[in-house]
């Protein structure tokens, strides 16, 4: 642990707020040097939901029947023509125009309250994947050493920071805490298979370290041999293994099931 001026010595918790803040909470801008710029397209502009969608073609069709209304004298929309030839104003007409007024205000507003209340229950629903993720990256991130917390938490970050703006956790899904643990678990598991795979998959000596998976050859040096026994990094295969062969289809699990009956 290293430490601070005008601070105490990162404990485990500390670490974890240190690492998942900006991340989870304020999205704050990394503070790691910049990496030179390169010039890319302006993103497309955001899709409107439905509601925003919905509100906007109702105040569209709102605006239309409002200037046909009180623009009718000048504009003669409800002026017809008799059997005689003489003009009259079409009343009933103007009253089903009113009508309508009257239904897209009333449909307006309702779509606004309910986009409201959707809004809402979002960010609770993301404020409590927030605080359940925090939670559960502190308890966990303190049964790991301490050089190797620290990769394991931002890529945690990083991964649910990508699930938070993709607006996954705003579904109606996460309305129960399970469903949120559920998922959170997952993906630290995940983090915690990537950074096993990328310390193995990190050069030793000069010489490409196995990566454990795919049967490579053994490393050359002594050094490289003694990494590739470390006790945390066989735990992180084993975490990562058991999450890969949960991700194989049925078909393959039993087939792999069968060969090792064999």
């Amino acid at each position: 642990m290293n430490n601070t001026p005008g601070n105490t010595q990162l404990s485990g918790e500390m670490l974890v707020e240190d690492v998942l803040h900006e991340a989870l909470v304020d999205n704050a801008p990394d503070e790691r040097p910049a990496e030179p710029e390169v010039p890319q397209q302006p993103p497309p502009p955001p899709q409107r939901d439905y509601y925003e969608a919905a509100i906007a073609d109702r105040r569209k069709r709102l605006k239309e029947l409002q200037d046909k209304v009180m623009n009718h004298e000048t504009n003669r929309a409800y002026v017809k023509v008799g059997q005689n030839g003489s003009e009259y104003i079409d009343i009933m007409e103007m009253n089903a125009d009113q009508a309508r007024i009257s239904a897209l205000t009333m449909e307006i507003q309702q779509l606004k309250e309910e986009s409201d209340r959707r809004r809402h229950n979002a960010q609770q629903r993301r404020e409590a994947a927030t605080q359940r993720a925090r939670a559960y990256a502190r308890q966990e991130l303190a049964k790991l050493p301490e050089d190797v917390r620290r990769g394991v938490a931002e890529k945690f970050a990083e991964l649910f920071s990508a699930m938070t703006q993709a607006g996954g956790w705003d579904k109606a899904h996460y309305s129960s805490p399970v469903n949120i643990d559920n998922d959170v678990a997952a993906l630290f598991k995940m983090a915690l298979g990537e950074v096993a795979a990328s310390r193995l998959a990190a050069p030793q000596g000069g010489n490409p370290a196995p990566s454990g998976l795919e049967g490579g050859t053994e490393p050359q040096k002594e050094e490289s041999q003694e990494e590739e026994l470390d006790p945390f990094t066989s735990n992180l295969m084993y975490a990562y293994e058991r999450r890969k062969k949960r991700s194989m289809t049925f078909a393959e699990a039993k087939r792999a099931q069968m060969e090792g009956q064999q």
